[in-house]
């Protein structure tokens, strides 16, 4: 395959804000739920004594957590950056006639590489620039991977030889991205079952986005003994293993993210408002109008929510019947104001406030909004929000999952599970209003599933993926390797894209009717792929 053709597969695929749907279909234990609706009512405040300070600028220093940091200055000048990533895959796979086991026999052996292709629609030519010369070199390498895999898995189908399992996943999550700083991590995953070996890469990749050079360690962290001593604290204070990082460091390997009040470590934000001579302070504070800051992780935050120059504390927290919540306390300006679980939408069936998803402050052109994530075992979750600009927390809103890719409030990420095909979790766009309310974006979900085998002919629409518009009547042969890439929850087109061994530039997007359930182009799903599995 010439290197064009890796960069063409891509023009048709899906767009999407910050990042497109990075995964394989997932397929997850999920718990039923029971849907109701109740009015919000807000309990009594709590007094505190009246010698609890307003500002937690005058804690005094322990031993492990430093005096509160005096010139952190939050202001509001600058600007986003929108960036924007087309996933692309490079994917082919057939049925093992080798295959002994019943079960396995299903489901197809395929080669699968994903990559991605980055630009900013911002204000900064350089941050763009320094995105398209990263994914595209990035996606010149994946595809000569393919390419070497491919040439190997045809060979084997060809003079029926056992196959294999082979992937090879490169991505980007979006730390930071606005006139100040351009702040990403790199994610690389391989696994080989020939050798049954996984390997995976994670590095985060900090740039000044008004010159587009690259910042460096010591460019943020001036005093690394005392971030170390400090690191190390912060890890013991929440049960962390600090081994990783400090090895990183000792080898000349570490790397972080940059937030507006941190810095990201192995996924853990590391906050700065309580160190002295640390850090240098002025990568951290300066915002645009819309952000995003995360919780830490006791599901505290200090930042100035009311702009008045002084560090206020805000937290969560919740109370438990057994193993399910019972209220929600939320805590600010040194008052707290606890919430039934039984009034809201499934809060009550929840586990805990969760650690697999955060919960988040929203800034949404000025107006502050809590976002608190709960979760049932990793697996089932509900986010609620509350706006935080006046003097006590007002529930506004809820969903039933919880947020991701949220660098920009307007323009997010949810995951919502469809069963048309198998147990997956579609993509979606959401924004936060200004009147804290969750907004869907689009009805097309998006995602890169894993590959499936067609018993028989199907027959659809050709499909251009940019557009939306559907075109001549299209049959799909039995027998042939397809990835499903979207779904439309309004019309009920299951977009599928067709996967050949790529030997020309044509690149083949179908439509097929559902009836919404089980039916795909008037078959039942299970006749129609193999391949598909379903969570319960």
């Amino acid at each position: 395959m010439k290197k064009i053709v890796a960069v063409l597969l891509c023009a048709a695929t899906l767009m999407g804000c910050v990042a497109c749907s990075k995964s394989e279909e997932t397929t997850k234990k999920k718990k039923k739920k029971t849907k109701k609706t109740t009015e919000i009512t807000e309990t009594e405040e709590t007094e505190v004594p009246s010698d609890t300070p307003s500002s937690e600028t005058e804690t005094e220093p322990t031993d492990t957590q430093p005096q509160y940091q005096s010139d952190l200055v939050i202001t509001h000048d600058l600007s986003g950056e929108e960036i924007k990533s087309t996933s692309c895959v490079l994917a082919y796979g057939a049925i093992d006639a080798n295959e002994e086991d019943e079960y396995l026999a299903r489901y197809p052996k395929r080669i699968r590489c994903q990559y991605e292709l980055m630009n900013s629609v911002g204000s900064s030519p350089n941050v763009n620039a320094i995105l398209e010369e990263l994914t595209y070199h990035e996606a010149e390498s994946v595809t000569r991977v393919y390419e070497k895999e491919l040439e190997e898995f045809t060979g084997l189908v060809e003079s029926g030889s056992p196959l294999y399992n082979y992937s090879y996943c490169v991505d980007h999550d979006v730390i930071r991205a606005d006139s100040q700083i351009l702040s990403i991590k790199y994610n690389s995953t391989v696994y080989d079952s020939r050798t049954d070996d996984s390997f995976k890469t994670e590095k985060y990749l900090n740039y000044n986005s008004a010159d587009g050079t690259a910042i460096e360690n010591e460019d943020v962290i001036v005093n690394m003994d005392e971030f170390i001593l400090y690191y190390k604290g912060y890890c013991q204070q929440f049960g962390l293993d600090p081994s990783n990082a400090l090895e990183q460091i000792e080898n000349g390997e570490f790397t972080f993210g940059l937030t507006y009040d941190g810095i990201i470590v192995d996924d853990v934000k590391i906050p700065v408002y309580t160190t002295n001579g640390i850090f240098d302070m002025s990568y951290f504070g300066s915002t645009p109008k819309t952000y995003t800051l995360t919780l830490e992780k006791d599901h505290w935050l200090m930042w100035d929510i009311n702009d008045d120059g002084q560090m206020d504390k805000l937290g969560v927290s919740v109370t438990k019947d057994g193993y399910e919540v019972e209220s929600l306390i939320i805590t600010m300006y040194g008052q707290e104001y606890t919430f039934q679980a039984s009034e809201f939408d499934e809060m009550e069936y929840m586990e805990d406030l969760s650690d697999w998803a955060d919960s988040c402050v929203m800034s949404v052109n000025g107006k502050l909004y809590l976002l608190v994530v709960m979760d049932w075992e990793g697996e089932d979750y509900m986010t609620y929000a509350f706006d935080i600009n006046g003097d006590q927390p007002v529930f506004t809103d809820f969903m039933y999952s919880a947020p991701y890719d949220t660098t920009d409030p307007n323009h997010f990420h949810v995951e919502l599970r469809q069963d048309i095909m198998g147990t997956q979790f579609y993509e979606f766009d959401y924004a936060l209003s200004e009147d804290g309310g969750f907004l869907q974006l689009s009805m097309m979900g998006r995602i890169h599933s894993g590959l499936y085998i067609t018993t028989i002919a199907l027959t659809g629409n050709l499909y251009n993926i940019t557009t939306g518009e559907k075109g001549e009547e299209f049959e799909i042969a039995g027998g042939t390797p397809v990835e499903v890439i979207a779904y439309d929850v309004e019309t009920g087109d299951l977009i599928v894209r067709l996967h050949s061994k790529y030997d020309d530039l044509d690149l083949i997007d179908v439509a097929l009717s559902t009836d919404k359930r089980s039916k795909i182009a008037g078959i039942e799903n299970n006749d129609a792929f193999l391949g598909l599995s379903w969570a319960d």
